[in-house]
């Protein structure tokens, strides 16, 4: 009886699964008792790269056997043009579990994939018979990795050649739903009467109701969902046809993401202000500048770069600027990938052919060398420095190779994500010079381009591992301020950002400053220099928003620090009664003012000159402008025992050196040139 069951089920599973093209050998052993899920026992067959193979895979008939989702593989010639969609997901679910703790059935065997993917598996395949899919888990032998890096090479041409590609979100949570209606809403009838339904006009004064404020935090929540943050999406939503993005039973298309993404950038300013006065106040920003906000721009660029051949000048040097290796590291700083190399070999399809040869996808080299050879090229030959602008932690270097956290500290950890989140100082000004101005600004009409001016790199690298490289000293950090604190998925306490800005502002006037607006003030500081551009921001707009900081400071300063004998004598007396709705505005308003600044430091340079800097900076630390460096960068003196030579801390932004000041002095023979020894 037992051998006449095992036989029945055996049928069940393996029979509808052979695939015409090649057949399987039926597991018999594993059918009466499922292997726990961390095993794979899939018997792949060894992909002809001279037909220029792929597998694909579609669903059985019937599409669930014994609880499990019954997939069947076949192999296919690209060179064929066969019909198929790509899967782009994200290996781990909402809670982090990128753990192989599901089985589904592959041809009668048992194969072990992530919650995410069955969940996938389950609601794109089991529903559409059709369906034949490319999915890199599957379709991909993971324990070949000379089968890898052949395959992974080409996941550019395997996007580009499926109809289309279909976006796994995750399951419905955290009112997904609510946010896909926002979604279409806003793309529809627009974001100001989506969010504001009144027919009273609105007014900077109006608290908005809680049910909008909730319905706009779940779509925030959905453009943080992780999905958002996988590395390899980048090229799959670059590459495809037809793209449709899936989140439990509901759908968007892409180019309706892309409509209501629009409309939420037009009405930018609007959405901060409205949202002043709510909970979510603190983190509207990243309705602009998450989830698919940065990848429609990289589509779209990648896009004009193949298929628009009368490029104006202004767009040819965006789109070359964010196309290369380096320009598309620091863009995609913050994405996350399972393997710390796929950092960089997820952005290779998407540079100059001459770029991918010099970086070659090669799985046999650990993460050290990886990210060593990719800046070697970078600062080498590519003559790219930005690499070297990055806000570093605390700790410069350590002991385990392995895990690539002994990198030399001119090396970015790209495995280390958190890094991403702190913006760059020339993120800024590449921000405004998108915006429309393209050549080398020096003066204060627009906003800084460059610190090093015209300067070209004179960068070696010794022993593999020190980089010698020209710069000027502006000088040594002689005092330095708090902390400015980042609440990044943590309730929002205005006190620490109070604290923080009370400290700076007193060592802004330890250096014999004191004015709080206007260019060169510390407000202007805040924003790298960029509150009172007026390429930025209409002249008419920045008066208003000085009027809204000084306001909301005095409401601040009367709650924090009544007795206060710096500011308040500047700012006035607050005048009437204080409410609840009033504070949460105020303090809101002032932290978007510091936004750009989390995680970083005040500093003073020679007790004279102001800065922002890494947040590690110490007294001591100097600040360098190296040579074809668009930023200054804060260098520390290795301790006695470790010799000469200097760790990289990263980037600063320093008042009155971000135009080419630097330089000037070096041509008018008031500075010199050293060399500096990077470990």
């Amino acid at each position: 009886m037992r051998i006449a069951l095992q036989s029945v089920l055996v049928a069940k599973m393996a029979a509808p699964c052979v695939p015409a093209s090649r057949g399987r050998n039926s597991p018999i052993s594993h059918i009466l008792k499922v292997p726990p899920p961390s095993l794979n026992h899939y018997p792949y067959e060894r992909l002809d790269s001279g037909r220029n193979e792929i597998r694909l895979l579609r669903i059985c008939r019937p599409p669930e056997v014994d609880g499990l989702v019954s997939c069947t593989i076949s192999h296919v010639s690209l060179d064929i043009n066969p019909t198929y969609e790509a899967l782009s997901y994200t290996w781990s679910d909402h809670t982090g579990d990128s753990g192989l703790v599901k089985n589904i059935s592959l041809d009668g065997h048992f194969v072990a994939v992530t919650k995410n993917l069955e969940a996938a598996l389950r609601r794109l395949l089991m529903n559409y018979e059709d369906r034949v899919l490319w999915v890199d888990a599957l379709c991909i032998n993971q324990a070949d990795v000379a089968e890898r890096n052949e395959q992974v090479s080409k996941m550019k041409l395997v996007y580009q050649s499926a109809k289309g590609v279909v976006a796994w979100l995750g399951e419905e949570y955290d009112q997904s739903r609510e946010a896909f209606k926002l979604l279409q809403s806003f793309r529809k009838v627009g974001v100001q009467k989506t969010i504001y339904y009144c027919p009273e006009p609105w007014t900077r004064e109006i608290v908005l109701p809680n049910d909008v404020v909730q319905k706009t935090h779940a779509l925030i929540k959905l453009f943080g969902r992780n999905y958002w943050m996988r590395a390899w999406i980048i090229q799959e939503i670059a590459f495809a046809k037809r793209l449709v993005l899936y989140c439990g039973s509901d759908y968007i298309v892409w180019e309706d993401m892309i409509s209501a993404c629009t409309a939420l950038q037009n009405e930018a300013i609007w959405v901060g202000e409205a949202f002043y006065g709510s909970s979510i106040g603190h983190i509207t920003w990243l309705l602009l500048s998450s989830g698919p906000q940065l990848l429609y721009y990289t589509n779209q660029n990648i896009a004009s770069d193949v298929t628009t051949p009368n490029k104006s000048p202004q767009d040819t040097a965006f789109i070359q600027h964010d196309v290369t290796l380096g320009g598309l590291l620091i863009r995609y700083r913050i994405k996350h990938a399972t393997d710390p190399r796929d950092k960089v070999y997820s952005l290779l399809g998407l540079v100059p052919i001459e770029e991918q040869i010099r970086i070659p996808i090669d799985y046999n080299l650990d993460v050290y060398h990886v990210f060593r050879n990719v800046t070697t090229f970078l600062i080498t030959e590519a003559q790219d420095l930005r690499v070297l602008a990055e806000n570093k932690p605390p700790q410069t270097r350590s002991t385990d190779r392995n895990n690539c956290f002994d990198l030399p500290s001119w090396v970015p950890n790209w495995a280390n994500t958190r890094q991403g989140d702190k913006l760059r100082v020339d993120r800024m000004g590449f921000w405004i010079s998108a915006a429309g101005t393209s050549k080398l600004r020096v003066d204060r009409t627009g906003l800084w381009i460059s610190a090093a001016g015209t300067s070209k790199p004179e960068t070696s690298i010794r022993n593999r591992d020190i980089l010698c490289i020209k710069g000027l000293c502006i000088g040594t950090v002689t005092n330095v301020g708090d902390l400015m604190p980042d609440f990044e998925n943590q309730e929002f306490n205005f006190k620490p950002v109070f604290e923080a800005l009370n400290d700076w502002w007193h060592i802004f006037l330890s250096a014999g400053r004191t004015n709080l607006t206007g260019q060169n003030g510390l407000v202007d500081i805040l924003n790298f220099g960029g509150a009172y551009n007026d390429e930025a921001f209409p002249k008419e707009r920045t008066e208003v928003r000085e009027k809204e900081i000084l306001e909301h400071l005095r409401v601040v300063l009367s709650l924090y620090k009544p007795d206060d004998t710096t500011l308040l004598p500047l700012l006035g007396k607050q005048e009437g009664v204080i409410h609840d709705d009033m504070i949460l505005k105020a303090e809101t308003d002032i932290w978007s003012a510091a936004l750009i600044c989390r995680k970083r430091k005040f500093f003073v340079v020679d007790e004279v000159e102001c800065g922002i800097g890494p947040q590690c900076t110490e007294v001591g630390d100097l600040v360098v402008v190296v040579l074809g460096c668009n930023v200054p960068l804060v260098f520390r003196k290795r301790g006695e025992e470790s010799g000469s030579g200097y760790f990289n801390l990263g980037d600063a932004y320093v008042d009155g050196f971000m135009g080419g000041r630097a330089i000037k002095e070096l041509d008018a023979g008031k500075r010199s040139t050293e060399i500096f020894e990077l470990y």
